[in-house]
C-alpha cells in the first residue's frame, strides 16, 4: 500500500494501538517526563473489587482500592522509571502537563499499555497538530539489551550507545530510554531486530499544546 493510500486509511481510526476496553492490566511501567513539563501525575482505576495496587520504589508503596471504578493518583512521577503491579487489573492513565510562563499550560491525557500488551513492531506518525511549534519525542521500553540487539527505525539500526538508557526500578531487565522528533508528516517503522516485545510511546509538548499516546498502529 502507498504511503498516500496508508495515510487515507489510518486516518480513519483513532490514534491509540489499542481499544481502551483492552488495556487493562496488572504490570505498567511509568516514567519521567522533564522536557517542558510540570507537575505530571498517573491515574490508576480499579476493574474489580478488592485491587492493591503497588509502586515499586526503595520502600515499597500499596494502596488498597475497594471498588470497581475507585481510582488513586501516582504523583512524582519524575523520580524516575518505575513499575507498577496489582492484584488485578487496572487502567493506568497519563496525565502530562506543560509548562506556561512557569504556570502549568496545556494538558493532555493518555492511556498506558501494561507490558502484556507490548509489540514487537509498530507503523506510526505524529499527530497533525504536532507541526506547530511542538517538540516531540519517542518514549521506548525495552528488555535488557543483549549482543547485537537493536530497534530498527525506518530500516536503519539505531545506536543504543548513544541513549541515557534507564533501568526500571522494580524490574531491572526492563530499560527506558527517549529520542526527539522533528518529521511530523512521514510515516514510520520502527521494530526490535530479534522480534522481542516493546513498549513505545510519542509525546509532544508547547505551553499551547501537548498530547502523548501509544504509538502507531497494530501491524
Amino acid at each position: 500500500m502507498g504511503d498516500t493510500a496508508l495515510h487515507e486509511v489510518l486516518n480513519l481510526f483513532p490514534t491509540e494501538t489499542i481499544p481502551p476496553k483492552y488495556t487493562a492490566g496488572k504490570s505498567f511501567i511509568i516514567f519521567p517526563i522533564t522536557n517542558g513539563s510540570k507537575d505530571n501525575y498517573i491515574t490508576v482505576v480499579a476493574m474489580e473489587v478488592y485491587t492493591v495496587i503497588t509502586v515499586h520504589r526503595p520502600v515499597k508503596q500499596d494502596t488498597y482500592l475497594a471498588s470497581a471504578g475507585e481510582s488513586t493518583k501516582i504523583r512524582n512521577v519524575s523520580d524516575g522509571h518505575r513499575l507498577v503491579t496489582s492484584s488485578k487489573p487496572v487502567q493506568c492513565y497519563y496525565i502530562m502537563r506543560s509548562i506556561c510562563g512557569g504556570e502549568v499550560g496545556d494538558s493532555s491525557l493518555s492511556l498506558l499499555a501494561p507490558t502484556n500488551l507490548f509489540l514487537n513492531r509498530y507503523i506510526w506518525s505524529l499527530p497533525l497538530e504536532a507541526e506547530f511549534q511542538t517538540n516531540s519525542f519517542m518514549k521506548f521500553i525495552i528488555r535488557e539489551l543483549e549482543y547485537n540487539e537493536t530497534l530498527v527505525l525506518d530500516g536503519v539500526p539505531l545506536n543504543m550507545s548513544e541513549f541515557d538508557l534507564q533501568r526500571v526500578y522494580g524490574d531491572l531487565r526492563w530499560m527506558a530510554g527517549e529520542s526527539s522528533l522533528n518529521d511530523s508528516e512521514s510515516l514510520h517503522d520502527i521494530y526490535h531486530s530479534s522480534g522481542k516485545l516493546f513498549g513505545l510511546y510519542l509525546y509532544g509538548i508547547n505551553k499551547y499544546f501537548s498530547y502523548m499516546q501509544v504509538a502507531g498502529y497494530k501491524v
